[in-house]
């Protein structure tokens, strides 16, 4: 049975909502979480669950904050309006995913924005896409979280920017290595908007004051 199951699925043209029925949201604040590269190697339009493999100090680190955080997982998945895979094949590999970790440690929510501007036909979710952001501001309009006791952990630009544009002030960039040039597009976009950023070298180096 795919691990999925456990969560109730909204897919509405280019978004997805993955709510999980085990595990309610009940913190006014949360750790938004972009997947690849920060919970899962990003491999570039992953399809295959074969290809999941988990990030270092994923689950050590979901461990430390599960009781005081919700875990909210926001991420851009093109792959279907790229023609590159479908709706199953998302499933597979969030379950695929989630395989990895024991249920207490599996997100509260799981956004995924299907939109792209070169492939899309409807704009109706674009701003669902990041750096956009429209993810985080459906869970801050849905459920009682807090944006100013909230943070974003993501290894590109875009997802500090999203992130940054909802409201969410503590910001941590993770070190990519399929994405070498992103730290320094990070720090040139937090010097121009004056905002700071915490560089992280994996999940595992980040403190949270619990």
């Amino acid at each position: 049975m795919s691990l999925v199951t456990n969560y109730q699925h909204t897919l509405d043209g280019d978004s997805s909502v993955l709510i999980n029925k085990l595990k309610p949201v009940i913190h006014r604040k949360s750790v938004f979480l972009d997947r690849d590269g920060v919970l899962i190697n990003d491999v570039e339009h992953i399809v295959d669950p074969r290809k999941v493999c988990i990030c270092p100090f994923v689950e050590d680190f979901l461990d430390l904050i599960t009781l005081e955080y919700n875990i909210i997982v926001v991420t851009n998945q093109s792959i279907l309006a790229r023609k590159l895979g479908t709706i199953r094949d998302y499933l597979r590999v969030t379950s695929e995913m989630l395989s990895f970790l024991p249920p207490k440690l599996h997100p509260n929510l799981i956004l995924a924005s299907f939109y792209h501007p070169e492939f899309s036909s409807s704009r109706k979710y674009s701003s669902w896409r990041k750096p956009l952001p429209g993810m985080f501001m459906y869970v801050f309009n849905s459920f009682r979280i807090c944006p100013s006791l909230s943070l974003m952990v993501g290894d590109k630009l875009t997802d500090l920017q999203a992130a940054h544009s909802a409201g969410i002030a503590k910001l941590f960039h993770v070190k990519s290595e399929l994405h070498s040039d992103e730290q320094s597009k990070v720090k040139l976009w937090s010097s121009s908007e004056r905002c700071e950023i915490c560089y992280l070298e994996s999940l595992g180096s980040l403190r949270l004051p619990l």
